[in-house]
């Protein structure tokens, strides 16, 4: 039996040339056969390297850890953080920047002030004495409300007027001379020529001896009654109190029958006198509405 076994041992020593040769194939057989174990006898096993991988696959793999690693999630975060927060920026900017519409009132303004004064400045009229001229004194009458403008000649320079020559110039500019129907109106001019110190002026007053009453070159004004006006003077140029037409007995007869206001022209103080309408003097017109 064991001449059988060890046949055997020596065959699979001889079929197996790479597990230690042939000589170790019958020093392994006889010690499985007679029980003898020496580990030192075996020589031990050889640590095989380690593999490498093929060039090929090197080559690939690394370019794939390039392309990934330039594209880390921290980065692709902030590239798209950034524009959003340049695109928020110019909106705050624009907000910042102040609204257009405190100039669109400042427009406005001046545009009505520019198409008011060519208003005034727009007059049509005058006559061979003197040209048309715009309003320039303004007052108020208390009966409506309503602030008038009126144009006093004697401002200018305009002072030769017969009491016609005076209408005429008026009319021209499409006024009337002055017609003082109230006593807050005749307070007004009478304050006006003790400021400029002015002696004298044409009205528009149409004085009626007949009917004792002044009626006015303005339709729109009220005739005074002789009794109802405080403003007639208490002497003229014959020492009678005013009206007292006397130039209507003189030779030649000039009626009185127009009204002019004198300032202390005979040491009277600002009055009404009925006078004789081919004297010059300066006017005042006003509008006829």
């Amino acid at each position: 039996m064991r001449i059988l076994i060890l046949a055997s041992c020596v065959s699979l020593a001889i079929c197996n040339p790479q597990q230690g040769g042939f000589f170790s194939g019958i020093q392994g057989a006889f010690g499985n056969l007679f029980g003898a174990s020496n580990s030192n006898s075996r020589p031990p096993p050889q640590p095989q390297p380690a593999r490498r991988p093929p060039p090929q696959f090197q080559q690939q793999f690394q370019p794939q850890q390039q392309e990934f690693q330039p594209q880390p999630q921290q980065q692709f975060q902030q590239q798209q953080f950034q524009p959003q927060a340049q695109q928020f920026q110019p909106q705050q900017q624009f907000q910042a920047q102040p609204q257009p519409q405190a100039p669109a009132f400042r427009p406005q303004t001046a545009s009505v002030s520019q198409s008011s004064q060519p208003q005034q400045q727009r007059v049509t009229g005058g006559t061979s004495l003197c040209a048309a001229q715009a309003p320039n004194h303004f007052w108020r009458d208390p009966r409506d409300g309503v602030q008038r403008g009126y144009v006093v000649t004697w401002k200018f320079g305009c002072s030769s007027f017969q009491q016609s020559d005076a209408k005429e110039y008026c009319n021209s500019m499409g006024m009337e001379a002055v017609s003082l129907d109230s006593p807050e109106k005749q307070d007004e001019f009478n304050r006006l020529i003790a400021q400029d110190a002015q002696r004298f002026f044409w009205t528009g007053g149409i004085v009626d001896h007949a009917q004792k009453t002044v009626f006015w070159n303005n339709p729109s004004g009220t005739p005074i009654p002789f009794s109802q006006s405080a403003h007639w003077s208490n002497t003229g140029g014959a020492g009678l109190p005013q009206p007292d037409n006397r130039a209507a007995g003189e030779v030649p007869s000039t009626p009185e029958v127009c009204l002019g206001i004198l300032n202390n022209f005979y040491a009277d103080g600002i009055k009404w006198h009925d006078v004789a309408c081919h004297h010059k003097k300066p006017t005042v017109c006003e509008p006829r509405q």
